[in-house]
């Protein structure tokens, strides 16, 4: 049974990105289509040139990365945790010279 299995079913189904139906169905049409196994193949042979052109980075740049963007969200959390704290601290520090000159000295038992 001959159906089209286009290139991006291809490329999906070499990814596992595929249901299992369409799995069956494109290994189906690889067992008996000849085109259709010298287009797979041509797609592994140039994923394995693209590998040998563009190796992957190594890991260590991958924690130095992740490192630095831990640093920043902490640092972010730090602040967000600060200004609230400043903020409240200020408005507390203001009130409190007003509650000490609020007390009534005009009457008879003032402090000597």
């Amino acid at each position: 049974m001959n159906r089209h299995i286009s290139a991006l079913m291809l490329e999906r189904y070499r990814l596992g990105e595929i249901t299992e139906e369409e799995s069956k169905l494109v290994e189906d049409e690889l067992a008996s289509n000849p085109i259709l196994r010298s287009r797979c193949e041509s797609l592994d042979e140039s994923d394995r040139e693209l590998r040998r052109l563009y190796p992957r980075l190594p890991e260590r740049n991958m924690f130095h990365k992740r490192g630095f963007m831990l640093s920043l969200c902490a640092a972010a959390l730090l602040v967000c945790m600060l200004v609230p704290a400043v903020y409240l601290m200020r408005g507390y520090l203001t009130k409190v010279p007003l509650m000490i000159s609020s007390v009534d000295v005009s009457g008879p038992d003032r402090l000597k």
